[in-house]
């Protein structure tokens, strides 16, 4: 099944079971409001108690198909959508039948007008306030309004014949709004979701560099600040690369700046493929840098990261013209302890002067710097 079509049946499930949250136990309710004063738990008493088992029934099992939706979000959701309509249009049908036993009855004709009514406004209501499901919204009204309709018919009567046919009249006009119903709600919430991936793809677009696919400067600067916060909480430490292709210009100058972008991206796509934690932010720094946040992460842990990213970049190479080029790349480190009073910017001059350092060695190595504590801003 596509994945959106998926996401919109989900979010239709959960608007259905919020819509006929109500249902679970108006029938109960309305049923024992007409009985009672009616008395019929004395006059008929199989018949009162036999429909008020079916109505109870039908209310644990809605009760129960709520607990699981609440519970289990992750159950089918084929089969909760199919256990919801079934129960309600169950709930409609036997609704119709009782009202339809009423209407013929002789024995309870002082409930017939009012069986009428209810029926009615049951059939209107749940057509239109259920018409997410098109099961529902077709056969809902179908099954509380066609015993009646049967009913009247077999009694004959001019006065019966008119009635069905303003229940039918009423049928048709319920199924026409009803349609207008479903396809406003299904316009509705196909549009949303179309918004929602676009604002979600431009929220991506301005935190993703275009051409490595990494994060840019501006995502990691705000994972830079809310990891700090964490990490100074958690009292755990937290480490920077910064890395610098080397002799970047050069090969610029020699290959072409084509050339130069696949070398960007060949060095992204090693970062990424060595660096599997879900906490790790790797980002595009600017020009040929790239920057890695480590959380949670010691000097010496961030030294191995470090030295197997230079160990897999140095085995990697990119031709040009059929001429193998080599790619080296340095980097500098530095690992501290964050602290809410300590200026988190000082990591990364610490991590730059380092790479400066690992540049000025003979480049193609890792350079670390080890902070006790930053110093306080000033």
């Amino acid at each position: 099944m596509d994945v959106n079509h998926q996401l919109l049946r989900k979010r239709a499930l959960k608007d259905l079971s919020k819509r006929a949250r109500g249902g679970i136990f108006i029938y109960l309710i309305v049923w024992l409001a007409i009985a009672i004063p009616e008395q019929l738990p004395v006059n008929f008493p199989q018949f009162f108690y036999f429909n008020t088992a079916i109505f109870l029934a039908v209310t644990s099992i809605r009760i129960f198909h709520l607990y699981l939706s609440k519970r289990f979000p992750e159950l089918p959701i084929q089969v909760m959508t199919t256990w919801l309509v079934y129960t309600i249009l169950f709930a409609a049908l036997h609704w119709g039948i009782m009202a339809a036993w009423i209407i013929v009855d002789e024995r309870t004709a002082e409930l017939r007008n009012l069986m009428m009514i209810v029926t009615a406004a049951f059939a209107m209501g749940g057509a239109a306030t259920l018409s997410i499901s098109n099961s529902i919204r077709i056969l809902y009204p179908v099954f509380m309004f066609c015993p009646g309709i049967i009913v009247l018919v077999y009694q004959g009567s001019n006065g019966s014949w008119i009635q069905a046919g303003l229940i039918l009249l009423a049928l048709i006009y319920v199924h026409g709004t009803s349609r207008i119903t479903n396809n406003d709600y299904w316009k509705a919430i196909t549009n949303q979701n179309i918004a929602e991936k676009r604002a979600d793809l431009m929220e991506h677009l301005s935190v993703t560099d275009p051409l490595t696919q990494l994060k840019n400067r501006l995502f990691f600067d705000k994972k830079f600040d809310e990891e700090w916060k964490r990490s100074s909480r958690m009292k755990v430490p937290m480490s920077v690369l910064l890395m610098d292709i080397d002799n970047f210009k050069k090969i610029n100058d020699s290959y072409g700046h084509l050339f130069g972008d696949e070398c960007l991206r060949l060095i992204a796509s090693i970062i990424s493929s060595e660096l599997l934690r879900a906490s790790d932010c790797i980002a595009r720094y600017g020009g040929e840098e790239f920057v890695i946040l480590l959380v949670n992460t010691g000097e010496e842990e961030t030294r191995a990261i470090a030295e197997k990213l230079i160990k897999a970049i140095s085995s990697a190479s990119s031709k040009f013209d059929d001429i193998k080029v080599q790619i080296t790349c340095s980097i500098g480190g530095a690992t501290t302890f964050p602290d809410y009073q300590n200026n988190k910017e000082y990591l990364l001059k610490q991590a730059d002067a380092a790479l400066y350092q690992a540049k000025n060695n003979g480049r193609n190595q890792y350079q670390p710097c080890i902070l006790d504590s930053s110093p306080a801003a000033t």
